[in-house]
């Protein structure tokens, strides 16, 4: 095979979700310990003692393939993608050492095909086990019709297979070939499915960083709004400003401050089609409002995962932000560039670069600002990614951001269920082993002396594979089973051992050594209980006696394989419950998230009614003197208007909501509202009667010059109080509507209460 054919089976690695080739790893460990325990006690199979010359280099490359098997399992990381190579390898040699020890070794009399048989057997479970479905099938069937067509020759020959042989050594390599497909089928499927709901659940995943990515802006912006808005808005109103470049300057980022509140929640991060450019956009335009030339310059070969997309798009946006506001640069670049992938496949390094020329800094006591470690070094490192920044004073910035897919390690996953694992190779292994004691029944029945045992222990061994399988429809195989299972396997083998007596056993009448060994492998390879194995291997040597050799025979080696396999699946399927529940924490809160983010979107749709946009634009372009007294006052009352807003908790509940309506009511009617309510939710079912009065109120409250609101507990009540100030017709007697009461205070003020039951 030439080098290219190697790499293009390599390459087919990559295309390979995490999860299954997790569960390829476990069952090529079980073809590795059943490959060892077939050939390693036999020794007519060793390439060192065969007579003819033509086999000897095809079984030297069969036995240098499983040990590369062996360094490609559990060698260095680098080379574990290549296990394939060496499976299809170890799976061709296999049957041409096969055929041509039929083709070419005459001892007949010695049955020197037994060793052929034997190869062959061994091939079809490796079939199974180490080949792609669709190639297996078509192995396997072609091999076993060979077998046949070589056995029905030879049994013509001087101690050649008989009529038995004939049969039953092709029925045997198609029961273990047939369940090793289903088996490892199964498994793949199952881990298929787990590679959907993994999929599923890194998209749920993407959406909570979009979130996450939504509340950190909005905590940002609403730090901005505090620095700028509110500072610039309380400076006009004291008086003593002057309308120079430093005051417009100042209104200027006020405006995009204030423009930004109201665009955050279109600009999510589009974790699916990763547009840098269109999640960019925003900073980049702030930068070129301000004058700034930017240069944005993708070079993009396939997506990044979307934790590593999130993080870089936050690190971007936060360095686009600190050359706006601190740079004093005339030019900004960012150059993003992913490899490794393309249209339909996932990059596996990328690299960022954001410079400016700007005063630049002294990065050592700038290290510890916010910006720096935690929007800009902190998401990204805890991915396993690369930061450096680089600046001097004078010099501007640099900023270099990598991440590498081995760099973080992958997130493993493996079936999420061990139950799926006995499930899979319960079914097709019992099932194909039950048809094979069957049809080793049906050909040896007259060769007993007691046929009634024989056909009671068959039938034992079906019962036993039938519960063993129902047991699996939901979970592993519950330690009490296999602790009946242990018991009741010598039980099978006692009956089948004495339906032919005293008599001496053919070669096919003790079925039960086979039969019982597949079950004992499912029973290891469950994985459930972990101590399921030792119980199995104590069962089965007390079934062939022998001890301590029986502990190297093939019997107790497929018990060690599937002890192997479980302990592969168990171990990834702890990782997977770990990551996953971690990550299932993190999902429980997105839903509240989102709702949080809806609603302080709802809540800064109230800024739309300020007019310091407005005020702000009019200072920016010279029109008005924000030294006037009048604009001093405009200036106070839209800072005292913003704070309200800012007062109104992000919240879902009724008095929220009236506090809203009181507030824009406020603004229309050119009176300043102050917002006093507790920062969590309060549990009001209905506040209808507070409505009806709340209107009542509106409609009396000419000339009112202020109004407070507020909501806090009085012992086991809720007292909701709205006080307007300074109109000039309340004087109503007391009315009162349910737990809602409005009454004239005196000298102008209006109340309106509502008692609530906590």
């Amino acid at each position: 095979m030439s080098v290219n054919p190697l790499r293009a089976l390599v390459r087919e690695q990559g295309d390979i979700p995490a999860t299954v080739r997790l569960v390829l790893r476990g069952v090529t460990i079980l073809s590795i310990v059943w490959q060892g325990a077939w050939i390693l006690p036999d020794s007519t199979l060793w390439p060192w003692m065969q007579d003819a010359w033509l086999p000897r280099p095809f079984m030297w490359l069969t036995l240098i393939c499983w040990i590369g098997l062996i360094v490609t399992t559990w060698g260095p990381e680098r080379l574990r993608p290549r296990y394939i190579v060496f499976a299809r390898l170890d799976v061709a040699f296999l049957y041409i050492s096969a055929i041509l020890l039929f083709l070419t070794d005459d001892r007949f009399a010695q049955d020197a095909w037994r060793p052929a048989t034997s190869l062959v057997n061994l091939a079809a479970a490796m079939t199974g086990l180490l080949l792609t479905t669709s190639a297996a099938v078509e192995v396997l069937s072609i091999t076993i019709g060979l077998e046949f067509v070589v056995l029905l020759l030879q049994s013509s020959q001087t101690g050649g297979p008989d009529a038995q042989d004939v049969v039953l050594i092709p029925v045997y390599a198609l029961c273990a070939g047939v369940a090793a497909i289903v088996a490892r089928r199964g498994l793949i499927f199952g881990a298929e499915r787990v590679d959907l709901v993994q999929r599923d659940t890194v998209e749920a995943e993407s959406r909570l960083l979009g979130i996450r990515l939504i509340q950190q802006r909005i905590s940002r912006q609403e730090q901005r709004l505090h620095e700028t808005v509110l500072n610039t808005l309380n400076a006009i109103a004291r008086g003593g400003m002057r309308l120079d470049e430093a005051l417009r300057t100042r209104c200027q980022d006020a405006i995009a401050v204030m423009r930004k509140m109201r665009t955050i929640d279109s600009t999510v991060p589009s974790m699916d089609s990763q547009d840098w450019r269109m999640d960019l956009d925003d900073s980049v335009t702030e930068l070129r409002d301000l004058g700034m030339a930017v240069y944005l310059d993708l070079d993009i070969h396939g997506n990044v995962p979307a934790e590593v997309y999130a993080a870089c798009i936050t690190a971007v946006r936060e360095a686009c932000t600190n050359a706006r506001r601190h740079s004093g640069a005339t030019s900004v670049s960012v150059q993003i560039a992913t490899a490794g992938g393309g249209s339909r496949s996932r990059a596996t390094s990328l690299s960022i670069r954001i410079g400016d020329d700007g005063r630049g800094f002294d990065p050592e006591p700038q290290i510890a600002r916010f910006g720096l470690p935690h929007a800009i070094r902190g998401p990204l490192m805890d991915l396993g990614g690369t930061v450096l920044i680089s600046s001097a004073p004078e010099s501007g910035v640099t900023i270099d951001l990598g991440w590498n897919a081995g760099a973080g390690g992958t997130r493993d996953f493996a079936l999420r269920d061990l139950g799926m694992s006995a499930r899979v190779f319960a079914a097709p292994v019992l099932t194909a082993f039950s048809v094979f004691g069957l049809i080793s029944m049906l050909m040896t029945s007259q060769e007993l002396t007691n046929p009634l045992y024989g056909w009671l222990a068959l039938v034992s061994y079906v019962g036993i594979s039938a519960v063993i399988i129902w047991s699996t429809r939901s979970s592993g195989i519950p330690g009490w089973l296999v602790i009946a299972v242990c018991i009741a396997a010598p039980f099978v083998y006692t009956l089948q051992g004495a339906s032919f007596g005293s008599g001496d056993a053919g070669a096919w009448t003790e079925w039960a050594s086979e039969c019982v060994a597949a079950m004992f492998l499912v029973i290891a390879a469950a994985g459930r209980p972990w101590w399921a194995w030792l119980a199995a291997l104590a069962s089965w040597l007390i079934i062939q006696g022998g001890f301590p050799l029986e502990l190297i025979q093939p019997g107790s080696a497929l018990i060690y394989a599937g002890a192997l396999y479980a302990r592969s699946v168990r171990l990834n399927a702890r990782r997977f419950d770990r990551i996953n529940d971690q990550r299932l924490e993190e999902l429980a809160n997105a839903g509240v998230a989102e709702r949080e983010v809806e609603l302080l979107s709802r809540r800064y749709a109230l800024l739309d009614e300020s007019g310091a946009l407005s005020l702000f634009g009019s200072i920016a372009e010279g029109s008005i003197d924000p030294a006037d007294v009048q604009i001093r006052e405009r200036a106070d009352r839209e800072e005292q208007y913003i704070r309200a807003v800012m007062r109104i908790g992000a919240v879902d509940d009724s008095v929220h909501d009236v506090a809203a309506e009181i507030l824009r009511w406020g603004r229309s009617q050119g009176i300043a509202v102050d917002i006093d309510l507790p920062s969590g939710s309060i549990v009001v079912d209905d506040v209808s009667d507070l409505r009806v009065l709340l209107e009542r109120a509106y409609s009396l409250a000419g000339g009112a010059t202020g109004a407070r609101l507020s909501a806090r507990a009085e012992g086991s009540r809720m007292v909701v109080r709205l006080v307007i100030a300074g109109c000039t017709d309340c004087e109503i007697p007391r009315e009162q509507i349910g737990s809602a009461a409005i009454v004239c205070l005196g000298e102008g003020d209006l109340m309106v209460e509502a008692r609530y039951d906590i």
